[in-house]
């Protein structure tokens, strides 16, 4: 839209200005030079139509040529608002001196503000609207600020919506946190806030990282860096799904070692009193039925470990009857026997002959101790 009108210098660039702030493009024309003659005869029309007399029409229409940038001003303009040449003093002002107006006329860049938010959104691509409207609470897009918002695939599947969103970097800090704060930290208030606090600021987040990526707005966007990958979802389903083979191995490692404890730390012989031989520990039937004993010491560490008054023979005597109640069969599918005797259990198979009080009986027997000991 051109404006048909004649302004002095300093009307016309505040009026510029205003109009770049709305966030359109603006610039002042310079109006031709007239022939004196015609000039005079406007200063005659002015003079008869206003009431001013020649000299005031004369001062009026007195312009001031920046001698640092050749710029044509207003008569009462004392500052260059191009270059910022003091037409006062003959001199280069600071831009400590200068006014906030003459600043803003000098250093505003029309339009960038508009370049950037398109950028943006073809960054974006996908569901830009959605995202337009989030990114809006974040005030302008050449001086973003910090604000709080909500966003539902992050507070569900926010490791996945950084995959799909090409956030590496924050994908990467979501796994390793998460794996960290799991094992590390007991369950509390840091779970609820490493939940919570997550989709709080995943739209700053991802607004930040357009603006970084997009920079000025004037260069081109690689689609490489922009838009959304279904690619980088499968691959982190798939790191997912690794992570957790790897926690259940070693949850087994664990559980085995455990059992391994048990066959180090309890006696166990024949029915006679001598020692089962490596002929024996091989056969795989008399293997299963040591590993179900095992089981079993394991499970009396747990119940003994629940239990403060463990010294006492009602508790000890409490808890072989509840032993007793699960009953736990060996490799020639005999149920074992369980009997406890002050702090000793005892756990005992028929062996091969399936037939208690034969020399071929295997007896697991542990002595019962505080649940810091262990047994």
């Amino acid at each position: 839209v051109t404006l048909k009108k004649e302004y002095n210098k300093d009307e016309a660039s505040k009026i510029c200005l205003a109009i770049r702030k709305a966030g359109a493009s603006c610039k002042v024309e310079k109006i031709e030079e007239v022939t004196l003659e015609i000039a005079n005869e406007i200063r005659g029309d002015e003079v008869a139509d206003t009431g001013y007399s020649s000299a005031e029409s004369d001062v009026r229409t007195t312009e001031r040529i920046c001698p640092n940038c050749k710029a044509t001003n207003g008569s009462n303009i004392k500052v260059c608002p191009v270059c910022g040449y003091s037409l006062e003093r003959g001199e280069r002002e600071t831009p400590e001196l200068r006014t906030e107006y003459e600043q803003d006329s000098f250093e505003y860049q029309p339009g960038r503000r508009e370049v950037v938010q398109s950028a943006v959104m073809k960054f974006v691509s996908h569901n830009a609207d959605y995202y337009r409207s989030q990114f809006s609470r974040f005030g302008s897009y050449t001086k973003p600020k910090f604000a709080l918002s909500w966003h539902w695939p992050a507070f569900f599947v926010f490791f996945f919506w950084a995959l799909y969103r090409k956030m590496w970097l924050w994908a990467g800090v979501y796994f390793a946190g998460g794996i960290w704060i799991s094992g590390i930290v007991p369950p509390g208030i840091p779970h609820l806030i490493w939940v919570l606090g997550w989709p709080l600021v995943a739209n700053y987040i991802y607004f930040r990282h357009c603006l970084r990526k997009v920079g000025d707005g004037e260069s081109d966007i690689s689609t490489t860096d922009g838009g959304v990958s279904k690619k980088a979802v499968w691959a982190g389903i798939g790191l997912m799904f690794a992570a957790w083979i790897y926690m259940f191995n070693q949850m087994l490692h664990n559980y085995q070692q455990l059992i391994t404890a048990e066959l180090d730390n309890v006696d166990i012989v024949r029915g006679d009193g001598s020692s089962l031989s490596e002929a024996d520990t091989t056969d795989k039937k008399t293997l299963q039925t040591l590993t179900n004993m095992s089981l079993m010491m394991a499970s009396v560490n747990l119940v003994a470990g629940s239990i403060e008054s463990l010294g006492s023979d009602d508790a000890l005597a409490d808890l072989v009857k509840r032993l007793q109640q699960r009953e736990i069969k060996d490799a020639w599918n005999t149920p074992l026997q369980i009997s406890g005797e002050g702090k000793l259990i005892t756990l005992r198979s028929a062996g091969t002959d399936k037939v208690f009080g034969t020399n071929d009986d295997i007896i697991q027997r542990s002595s019962l101790q505080s649940s810091d000991d262990g047994i």
